[in-house]
């Protein structure tokens, strides 16, 4: 820690959290329901890690990737 090191003005923004269980439970709800769910799916997960992998990739090696 230093002392009298400051990292000018911090802005918090408060966020509810939800009990995770009861989510997962009404994201079944919805799903059952018929209704649009706003859970990630696993493709989208796999192509958020490819895009993350080609980030790291190209700062490595100092070029450009495509995707």
């Amino acid at each position: 820690v230093f002392r009298g090191v400051s990292e000018g003005d911090v802005t918090r923004y408060a966020f509810a959290k939800r009990e995770p269980l009861r989510l997962e439970l009404e994201a079944f709800r919805d799903a059952v329901n018929g209704r649009e769910s706003h859970v990630v799916t696993m493709a989208q997960g796999l192509q958020t890690l490819m895009v993350v992998e080609a980030a790291l990739h190209a700062t490595a090696h100092a070029q450009a990737v495509t995707l």
